[in-house]
């Protein structure tokens, strides 16, 4: 039984032991079914981009969750049209990142609207904590 309880959704994490004797090598996934899988995600990620600015451009503020990679990433495809990182790492808050400041929850601009840039599973869980502080937040 693994335990995945604590562990970070948004991140790789090994956990492993040693063994004794040889491991057989994995066998190879089919070429197509890959090239599909990578073709999706790059399809999520257009949506993503697609979703952010359409918002960015119709919101009187604009503000992206997190300050990491997923929303540097995010602030660079969106340009000049954000306003603030929304972050819930009290350790950030204050500071800037790319030119733009850090806020916490208590401290978005009225009518502000958030974007998501995490995988579905993971900003499923932020904006339900988001929504439920009656933050107006997206996902792609």
């Amino acid at each position: 039984m693994v335990e995945t309880e604590g562990v970070a959704a948004n991140g790789l994490t090994y956990l492993g032991a040693r063994r004794n004797e040889p491991v057989a090598a994995p066998v190879a996934e089919d070429p197509e079914c890959i090239l599909n899988g990578v073709q999706d995600n790059i399809r999520w990620l257009q949506r993503q981009i697609a979703v952010a600015r359409r918002l960015s451009a119709d919101s009187r503020s604009f503000g992206i969750f997190g300050s990491s990679m997923a929303a540097s990433w995010l602030a660079g495809e969106v340009g000049a049209r954000f306003d603030f990182f929304l972050d819930e790492d009290r350790r950030r808050l204050g500071k800037t990142h790319m030119g733009r400041p850090i806020v916490g929850v208590d401290s978005i601009p009225a009518g502000a609207a958030i974007f998501i840039p995490l995988a579905p599973n993971v900003a499923a869980k932020v904006a339900a904590r988001l929504k439920a502080r009656g933050i107006d937040c997206h996902m792609g």
